[in-house]
């Protein structure tokens, strides 16, 4: 017992000391002005391009259209910028795929030499791309949903 007790607690641990931390933590922020708005509570029904991001099964609720392209940009406070691009089609043959690609990222940022001198100025961007397929059979979603991150 004490054994199960120190395991979970050691993941409770982990859990909070690294998911608003490092790379990456900008994830948390979610895409869609009604998925942000609701504070991220639409998981579950998430639908349309922003499924690809939120739950890559909602991407079969797409009905009637033949693919959807949809976006975000947000430019924030001190030159931040975070912007999101999706596109999703269906096909009646093989299912519905999807790609998307999140971009976060500071532009113009000085660097400085020992004598408090510009030298000149940076940036620093993340991207994360993302390929998603999903399909329902029988009223039965099946997704798989792969996810590439890198920083510049």
């Amino acid at each position: 017992m004490k054994k199960i007790v120190f395991l979970f607690s050691l993941l409770f641990l982990a859990e909070v000391l690294f998911s608003y931390s490092g790379a990456f933590s900008f994830l948390r922020d979610g895409v869609g002005g009604r998925e942000i708005a609701m504070g991220g509570a639409n998981t579950a029904g998430a639908e349309g391009v922003n499924a690809t991001y939120w739950n890559p099964a909602g991407i079969t609720r797409m009905e009637t259209y033949l693919f959807q392209i949809g976006g975000m940009y947000s430019i924030e406070t001190q030159d931040r910028f975070y912007n999101f691009l999706s596109f999703i089609m269906n096909s009646e043959d093989i299912g519905y795929l999807g790609f998307n690609i999140l971009g976060y990222g500071i532009t113009d940022i000085e660097i400085l030499d020992e004598g408090g001198n510009k030298k000149g100025e940076e940036s620093n961007i993340q991207l994360i791309s993302g390929i998603t397929y999903a399909n329902s059979f029988m009223y039965k979603i099946r997704s798989v949903s792969y996810t590439h991150l890198r920083a510049h």
